[in-house]
């Protein structure tokens, strides 16, 4: 819900087989009044965030390990990339409530594998 309380923003597909977009819905309901594609290397459970402004989307979009967050200004212009990190994942961002600093939690994401022998 937008800080304002008048919109709602959510993955939408206008059909089944439809690629994702982002809507926007007004609070009290009815049919999205704004549409955004949802750019590669967005998954559509991405973390979605409004701006304290509630005049832009902001989310992650990643690729070769790396996460970026995007602004997307809900007039249609362009998405415009808010930060420039060089390494590491977004696992989870806010902003502050006067919309002037961005709280970003990042890492590495690493994995391993082990093997176990001999089980009864």
């Amino acid at each position: 819900v937008s800080p304002d309380g008048r919109w709602i923003s959510c993955y939408y597909r206008p059909e089944t087989k439809a690629p994702w977009k982002l809507a926007i819905i007004p609070f009290d309901g009815g049919p999205p009044v704004k549409t955004f594609e949802v750019p590669q290397n967005v998954l559509f459970q991405s973390l979605v965030r409004w701006k304290p402004d509630s005049l832009a989307l902001a989310y992650i979009k990643s690729g070769d390990g790396i996460s970026n967050i995007w602004i997307q200004p809900l007039d249609g212009s362009p998405s415009k990339q808010a930060t420039d990190f060089k390494s590491d994942q977004i696992f989870w961002f806010d902003w502050s409530r006067d919309g002037r600093q961005l709280g970003v939690s990042r890492g590495a994401v690493t994995s391993d594998v082990v093997l176990i022998k001999g089980l009864r």
